[in-house]
């Protein structure tokens, strides 16, 4: 609830201050697909807004579903929202990786779903064609393909057949698109992939991914300890989403010029690591910290939104 207010507080400020067109830059692997375009003010917010809603949403049913936390909750939610509302670039524009992350939370319920499937190629090759869809119109997508190899062997469902699916799945909607002489090799667009390393420049939306990467990373850590009270199944879903987490921060650290076409993603496994390291723990103490955590991440919102 208190999420939920801070998140219509933040967007209705947003709104009274002005809300300015989205200049739309195509950024996929393919040149001169799409063209720039600019996007009304109210229909780019309309937009990210319904993103951030369903993604917090599917993350949380995920949750829930697959027994990522030890109670049915709504703190992965809270914590989505909480996390994404501390870059304010990510909440006022027409977002493509608030998009992405919609659509790979996506790939990991299928991914879930084929937990030790003798038949799990189809799901495989679905999870192949989200990536290449999501390659089309934002290519750093592509960077978050690899973690999902150890995430099929975490399902037990890796073997040849189903790498197959999964490589077989991210070629097909390139090949129909050559196939049908829609764009050429020439048009391969290898800059949406550069990578340019610079030395991060201190602020408070750099500082505020770092308090976000440090939580999951306690989280994590934490959560593993107290791992061996769950099922092989919980251990191995909880487990994707522990390396997941630490793979998203290594490719922002890497590509960090970029690093907010990473962030939602984080925020989403952030979310899931904190929500099952305080429904696991019931004591009083842990209660303290999750209000002071609150807390802590509003007064970060209310100094970049109203104070700064």
């Amino acid at each position: 609830m208190i999420a939920t207010i801070v998140f219509v507080a933040i967007i209705t400020t947003v709104i009274i201050q002005g809300i300015t067109p989205t200049y739309y830059q195509p950024q996929g692997v393919i040149k001169d697909w799409f063209s720039a375009m600019t996007i009304a003010g109210s229909l780019s917010i309309f937009i990210n807004i319904t993103t951030i809603i369903l993604t917090a949403v599917l993350f949380n049913k995920m949750a829930i579903q697959y027994r990522l936390i030890k109670e049915n909750s709504l703190l992965p939610i809270c914590f989505i929202l909480l996390f994404l509302t501390l870059q304010p670039s990510l909440i006022t524009y027409f977002s493509l990786p608030n998009i992405v992350t919609l659509m790979l939370g996506v790939a990991i319920l299928i991914l879930y779903s084929s937990y030790q499937d003798n038949q799990a190629t189809e799901k495989c090759f679905i999870i192949g064609l989200l990536f290449a869809i999501c390659g089309i119109f934002y290519a750093r997508a592509l960077y978050l393909l690899p973690i999902f190899i150890p995430g099929m062997m975490q399902m037990q469902i890796g073997s040849f057949k189903t790498f197959a699916a999964l490589i077989i799945g991210l070629i097909t909607p390139y090949w129909i698109i050559w196939g049908m002489g829609c764009a050429d090799i020439s048009q391969a667009n290898i800059d949406a992939l550069a990578i340019t390393l610079q030395m991060p420049v201190f602020t408070t939306e750099t500082l505020s991914v770092l308090f976000i990467a440090l939580l999951g990373l306690f989280a994590g850590v934490c959560n593993l300890i107290n791992a061996y009270n769950d099922n092989i199944k919980s251990r191995a879903m909880n487990g994707f989403i522990n390396i997941l987490s630490v793979y998203t921060c290594l490719i922002m650290i890497i590509d960090n010029s970029h690093h907010t076409a990473y962030y939602p993603l984080l925020c989403s496994c952030v979310a899931l690591q904190l929500s099952y390291f305080f429904t696991s723990r019931q004591e009083r103490t842990y209660r303290i910290i999750f209000f002071v955590l609150v807390a802590l991440l509003i007064s970060l919102q209310t100094w970049i939104y109203w104070i700064k």
